[in-house]
């Protein structure tokens, strides 16, 4: 019952048109204290729907502007990590809110540069560093 009784103490999203999202399995794994928030205008693929199994996993096909702006409101950090184009120009709203945003060298989708982007050959280095910035958070700095 605890498993299933535990909250998310961090949340994230990620807004898609593809079921192609780089290492999401693995990021779900090896973070368990943060709710992944999956947004896609349509219906998703098998890829996408089997991540379903996870307790820290929640999908919104064919979501609603206002689903859009109520994670908005309690994002922590943002996850760049689809292939495609972006959605919805998620990246610039969510530098609107000062939010940080960690991406792999080949999903950013930041002309800004105001990502902390990573090689997507070392999946671990992006985990640690998300560890790293909720640590700082939960402790206020």
């Amino acid at each position: 019952f605890s498993e299933i009784a535990t909250v998310s103490l961090f949340h994230t999203a990620i807004f898609t048109d593809t079921q192609e999202l780089e290492h999401i399995e693995y990021l779900v794994e090896k973070l368990p204290n943060v709710h992944f928030h999956i947004f896609a205008h349509s219906y998703f693929g098998p890829r996408v729907q089997v991540l379903n199994r996870f307790l820290n996993v929640s999908l919104y096909p064919n979501y609603t502007p206002y689903q859009s702006q109520e994670m908005l409101s309690k994002l922590d950090f943002y996850l760049d990590i689809n292939h495609n184009q972006e959605i919805d120009n998620i990246i610039s709203k969510v530098h609107h809110l000062s939010k940080s945003i960690f991406a792999f060298e080949n999903t950013s989708h930041d002309s800004s540069e105001g990502s902390r982007i990573f090689s997507s050959a070392e999946p671990d280095k992006m985990v640690d560093a998300i560890r790293t910035f909720l640590g700082e958070k939960a402790h206020g700095k």
